[in-house]
Order: C-alpha cells, then sequence, then structure tokens
C-alpha cells in the first residue's frame, strides 16, 4: 500500500513538473514573440524563422539552456528594423546575455529590465534609446557588462551602478548624461563616459578603482586638475580625457602608471612642462597633447625612451628649444605631429632613424637651416609639413624618392634654387611652394618663373669658378691646419695635449658651429655630431658655404665635375675624420701630429688631381 502510494505522489510531482516546464517554455515564447512585434516595427520579412513550425530554441539568435530549455541569450545585432523594446523582456528570467547593439532601436529602456536578475551582459549600444536609466535595473546584481553608448539617454548616471559588485566594464559614452559618479567597483576594468555632458572635477575617489585599464571621459565639461590619486591606478593601460575643461600642469605622478600604452590630453587648458617623469612609461604607444598650454624644452629621455611609441602629437602650444634628438630611438614611431609651436633649431640627424614615419608635420615653429636630405630615405612618408618656417638654401632633390608623398608643403619659408622635378613635385595638387620668392623652375604648372639659363661655355666657366673658390676655401683650411701642427710640433706647445684643441678648431671650420652652440648640451657635443657624419651624410653636418651644388642638366653633361664633387665630398669626410680622432676624450686615443700631417697631404694630393 505505502509503495502504491510512493508511486502516485512521484506521479503528481512529474505531472505538475512537466506543466510547470510546458507552461515556463510557453512563457518564454510568447515573450519572444512580443518581443518580436516590437522590435521589427512591423517589418514582414524581419525574423522568419520566429514561427510555430520550429522550438523557439531555433529561431535566430535565440540561445537556450541545455538542462531546463529556457531562454539564456537573445543576440540580434546589426539591423536597420528601428523598432523599440518590449516590456515583454523582462518576462524572460534565465536571461544571462541581450545583444541588441545597432538595431535603430529607439524609445525607452523598460523598467521591467529589473526582474532580470541573472542577466550578466547588457549591450544595447548605437541605438537612438532615449529616456533616463530605470531604477529597477539595481536588482539586476549579476550584471558584468553594460554597454548602452552612442544613444540618447539623459539624466544622471545612477548611484547604485556602486552596488553592482561584479560589474567589469561600464560603457555609456556618446550619451546626454550629466554628472559623474565615484563610487563604483573596484572590480571595474573599463569605464567609459566620453561624448556627454558631465561636468564637475574628477573624483578623487578615483583611486579606489585599483583593476582599471580604461578611463575614458574625454569630451565632457569636467573642470580642476588631474586628482594626484590618479597616480594609484597601477593597471591602468588607457587614458582619455581631451576635450574637456582640465588645467594645471600633468602631475608627475602619471610617471607611476608604468602600463600606459595610450594618452589623451588634447584641448584641455594644461600648462607647464612635460613631466620628465613620463620616461617611465616606457610601454607607451600613443601620447596626444595637443591644443593646451604647454610649454618649455622636451628634456631628453623622455620620449625617446617610449622605443614602442607610435604616434606622438603635441601640436598647437608653447613648446620651445631644439625637437629632442633622441626621437632617432623611436622606429616604430608612424605619426610626428608639433606643428604650431615655437620650437628651434635645425631638424634633428637622428630623425633619419624613424624609418616608419608616415606623417611629419612641423610647420609653423622657428626651425631653420637646410631641409635635410635624409627626409628623402623615410619612404613611407604621406605627408610632409614644413611650412611657416626659417628654412633656407635650396630643396633637395631626393625628396622625389618618395613615392607615397601625398601631401608636401614647403610654403613661406626662404628657399632658393630650382625645383626638382619628379615624384610628388610632378603633382601640383600635392606640394605648396607660396611664399618662398626665389625658387625657380619646375613643372609648368607651379607658375614659377623659369631658371637662368646660360650657354654651356658660360656654365663650364661659372662652375669652374666656383669650384676654384671651393678648393682655395679648403687650401685656406689645410694651410691653417699645417701650420698649426707644425706651431704644436716645435716645442712650444704640448702636442698630446694640444691636439684636442687642434681637433676642435678643426670641426669648427668645417662645420661652422662652435662647442658653446645651443644645439649642443649633455647627450650631444660637437664631436659626437661630427662622428655620426659618413660619407652620404657629410652635407648634413658641413657648413653650407662649403658646398656649392652643380645644375642637374650640367650634371648630366659634365661628367668631370661631377666627379669633382664626389672628390670634395671625400676630403671633407676625411677632414671630419681627422677631427674626431684628436678630439677623443683620452689622450692616448688621440691622432698622432705625424698621423695628422699624413692624412693632410693624402687630402691635398687627391685635391690637386
Amino acid at each position: 500500500m505505502m509503495v502504491s502510494l510512493i508511486m502516485f505522489l512521484l506521479s503528481i510531482a512529474s505531472q505538475t513538473l512537466a506543466m510547470h516546464v510546458a507552461l515556463s517554455s510557453e512563457t518564454d515564447k510568447m515573450a519572444l514573440l512580443a518581443l518580436k512585434d516590437k522590435l521589427i516595427n512591423g517589418d514582414p520579412h524581419a525574423l522568419p524563422s520566429w514561427n510555430q513550425s520550429l522550438h523557439f530554441c531555433k529561431w535566430q539568435g535565440v540561445t537556450c539552456s541545455r538542462r531546463r530549455m529556457r531562454v539564456s541569450a537573445v543576440q540580434l545585432p546589426n539591423q536597420y528594423w528601428g523598432g523599440t523594446l518590449a516590456p515583454s523582456l523582462g518576462n524572460l528570467t534565465f536571461l544571462r546575455v541581450i545583444n541588441l547593439t545597432n538595431t535603430h532601436l529607439h524609445g525607452d529602456i523598460p523598467r521591467e529590465l529589473g526582474h532580470l536578475k541573472r542577466l550578466q551582459i547588457l549591450d544595447l549600444s548605437n541605438n537612438n534609446l532615449q529616456g533616463q536609466i530605470p531604477r529597477e535595473m539595481i536588482n539586476c546584481s549579476s550584471l558584468e557588462v553594460i554597454l548602452m553608448w552612442k544613444n540618447n539617454l539623459t539624466g544622471k548616471i545612477p548611484s547604485w551602478f556602486g552596488s553592482m559588485k561584479q560589474l567589469i566594464l561600464l560603457g555609456l559614452g556618446t550619451n546626454n548624461f550629466v554628472d559623474l559618479i565615484g563610487n563604483l567597483s573596484s572590480n571595474l576594468v573599463q569605464l567609459v563616459m566620453g561624448s556627454n555632458q558631465i561636468s564637475g572635477r574628477i573624483p578623487e575617489e578615483v583611486e579606489k578603482l585599483i583593476n582599471l585599464e580604461a578611463l575614458g571621459l574625454d569630451q565632457n565639461s569636467l573642470e580642476g586638475t588631474i586628482p594626484y590619486s590618479i597616480g594609484k591606478l597601477k593597471n591602468l593601460v588607457k587614458l582619455a580625457l581631451a576635450g574637456n575643461k582640465l588645467f594645471g600642469n600633468i602631475p608627475l605622478v602619471i610617471g607611476n602608471l608604468t602600463m600606459l600604452s595610450e594618452i589623451d590630453l588634447g584641448s584641455n587648458k594644461f600648462e607647464g612642462f612635460i613631466p620628465f617623469t613620463l620616461g617611465n612609461c616606457t610601454k607607451m604607444e600613443i601620447f596626444y597633447a595637443p591644443n593646451n598650454n604647454l610649454s618649455g624644452n622636451i628634456p631628453n629621455q623622455t620620449f625617446g625612451n617610449q622605443q614602442g611609441l607610435i604616434e606622438l602629437s603635441l601640436y598647437s602650444n608653447s613648446f620651445t628649444g631644439p625637437i629632442p634628438s633622441d626621437l632617432g630611438n623611436l622606429n616604430h614611431l608612424s605619426i610626428l605631429h608639433l606643428q604650431d609651436n615655437k620650437f628651434i633649431g635645425e631638424i634633428p640627424m637622428g630623425l633619419s632613424a624613424c624609418s616608419a614615419l608616415i606623417e611629419l608635420v612641423l610647420g609653423s615653429n622657428l626651425i631653420h637651416g637646410s631641409i635635410p636630405s635624409f627626409l628623402g630615405s623615410l619612404l613611407s612618408l604621406e605627408i610632409l609639413d614644413l611650412s611657416n618656417n626659417n628654412f633656407s638654401s635650396t630643396i633637395p632633390h631626393q625628396l622625389v624618392n618618395l613615392t607615397l608623398l601625398k601631401t608636401l608643403n614647403l610654403s613661406f619659408n626662404h628657399l632658393s634654387g630650382e625645383v626638382p622635378i619628379g615624384g610628388v613635385f610632378n603633382n601640383v595638387t600635392a606640394i605648396s611652394l607660396v611664399g618662398n620668392k626665389d625658387l625657380c623652375g619646375g613643372i609648368p604648372q607651379l607658375n614659377l618663373p623659369a631658371c637662368p639659363m646660360l650657354p654651356l661655355q658660360k656654365k663650364h666657366k661659372r662652375s669652374l669658378k666656383k669650384r676654384v673658390i671651393l678648393i682655395i676655401a679648403l687650401g685656406g683650411i689645410l694651410i691653417s691646419c699645417v701650420a698649426f701642427i707644425k706651431y704644436g710640433a716645435s716645442g712650444l706647445v704640448s702636442p698630446e695635449g694640444d691636439m684636442y684643441g687642434y681637433g676642435i678648431l678643426l670641426l669648427e671650420m668645417i662645420t661652422g658651429k662652435k662647442p658653446t652652440d645651443s644645439m649642443f648640451g649633455e647627450d650631444l657635443s660637437l664631436h659626437k655630431f661630427c662622428n655620426m657624419a659618413t660619407l652620404d651624410g657629410i652635407t648634413e653636418i658641413v657648413d653650407s658655404r662649403l658646398l656649392i651644388p652643380i645644375d642637374h642638366q650640367e650634371r648630366r653633361r659634365v661628367t668631370q665635375q661631377q666627379n669633382m664633387e664626389d672628390t670634395i665630398q671625400e676630403c671633407l669626410v676625411s677632414f671630419a675624420r681627422i677631427g674626431v680622432a684628436c678630439s677623443q676624450e683620452f689622450p692616448n686615443q688621440r691622432m698622432t701630429i705625424k698621423d695628422v700631417i699624413n692624412e693632410l697631404h693624402a687630402i691635398k694630393q687627391k685635391l690637386s688631381c
């Protein structure tokens, strides 16, 4: 009798469970059909699989749990229905994932979403949703990811987000929210609230977000300074604060964030120097700080230490001093924007190592000297802007090698001579040369005056005369050098001790520079500057008065004079090597007087040939 009773009770329980499962399944099915009705906005061709002939677990975008056969995910991204969210969504109580990004939704977020206590991922981004985030969502305590960026949501960011201890990603950017909360879960990994109307200060409580890897507060109305507490976010990788009203100095504690790879501080009111502690951020790949009031010199070992740096943008500030020479350490640098500052000096030779450069923009500064020919070896360049500076001399012909160049702006300098023909110089829409009144030639579309044309015989005489002047100048150097060494060899001074002074004197005569010039400092001396020169690079260091260019047509016709130019360059390299060898730091490493005299006689013999 007892066994029969137990069997009866089991049968009742089984039937009750089956009925409950059937009712739950029917609830999910009806909820989905109601969702479809609102979602597709009357489109008869939308979601054709959502019909009575298929089990709802096989409908497009629907996932069910294996054991209970309840809806656990609704994922229908990238549709163009333009519907609304049905309140019936709240009846899918086993939902863990909702992904309706980019489906042109409009209307409010239904408060019934608060019934979804198992919900972990909610992605409603890139729609046209309006109104406020419903308070009932405080019950969704399992949420780990909330993405609502690119909508028209308004009001305050709910303070109850701070009670969601599982939340690791909160993306509310590009809406109309008006305030910023400081009490968020310390488990948060990404906080993205850019492009809203958030005002006030960045709260000191930001230090509690110790697991934060990305902080995006750009394009808001934030004021005040960057709090020093931000230096405690040791896991921070990305920091975006651009487009606010932040002021004061960039804090030194930024150097504590050694995991940083991207910083954007542009379009604020920051002032003062670039903090030297940035040199600690050796994983930096992108650094933006344009459109601020930053000033002063940029010291070496700041960005030069960040050997993975890809983009550096500091335009529209008030930086002074030379462009840091150690930017040449940045082998991966592709974008360098330093325009609209007060940089002085010449383009550093170190940049010749930045072979990955795509955009080099140095316009509107106080940079002078010749346009270096090594720019022609940066074959990845697509944009080169040197406008509104004080560059002089001729346009280096090597720039025709830049076959990928789309924009070349050399306007408003003091350039002279013949414009090269070929490469980008044949594309009149890609180049700008205005404001250089002494340029001539080039393709006819440039409308430049023709360069003076002389008969071949006169050209020979003119070029020969210039070469004679050049040889006399070199001869003067040679005579001075020999006289100097003979004076030293006569015993009036110590030969070993004074070889250093002789070497420096020779380097001064060749380069036209002095060891005390502003371009030289702790990391670059006249000796090191000349030591970098090679046969191809000698023209980058030598005094331009010792270099007299040959007309390109003349070069083709007059082989003998081309040979003379090559010989002169070789002689200049020899002079530079003597000067470097004589100015070594330790006396026992310096060139002897005897060896110097032999080298000078060899140079003289070469010039006499």
